[in-house]
């Protein structure tokens, strides 16, 4: 776990040959989720983006020259996460799984802070690092998150 005051960041690197990196990804986010609604949040995202196809229910956007793409809140099934998971939008970490409501003011943040303090804009997310082989949890709220993620990095 790496603490920046207030935020919290858990972090797996998966080495290249680990060979059920996106099955056990797939059942800690699908085991996280829930039924619970989350929002997915795109950068640059392209025309063949996953969002169009998991849902109608989103937003495209331009702020400062930089281009997203953004659901409201949706149920997602376990194979949306998986077919999320397989995209490379998420494998290289231009999609994320927001498990907060979103804000005009938190689209903002995560726009301006994408590069450099993702974390900082305080919502709770799962995120690849664009090598695709590091899988993270960022400010997660269950009191548990440091133990469910020790026990995923040993499976």
């Amino acid at each position: 776990m790496i603490s920046f005051n207030k935020y919290v960041v858990l972090n797996i690197d998966f080495d290249s040959s680990f060979l059920n990196k996106n099955d056990v990804i797939l059942n800690f986010i699908f085991n996280q989720i829930g039924k619970q609604e989350c929002f997915l949040f795109e950068m640059k995202p392209t025309k063949n983006s996953i969002i169009y196809d998991i849902t109608s229910s989103y937003i495209e956007t331009k702020i400062n020259s930089k281009k997203c793409l953004y659901t409201k809140g949706i149920n997602l099934l376990k194979e949306d996460i998986k077919n999320i998971i397989e995209t490379d939008d998420f494998y290289l970490g231009n999609l994320i799984i927001v498990l907060n409501e979103l804000n005009n003011e938190m689209i903002l943040n995560l726009i301006n802070l994408w590069d450099s303090g993702i974390y900082e804009v305080g919502v709770e997310f799962f995120r690849m690092c664009n090598d695709g082989l590091s899988f993270y949890w960022y400010n997660p709220t269950d009191p548990h998150a440091e133990d469910k993620f020790t026990v995923l990095t040993n499976m």
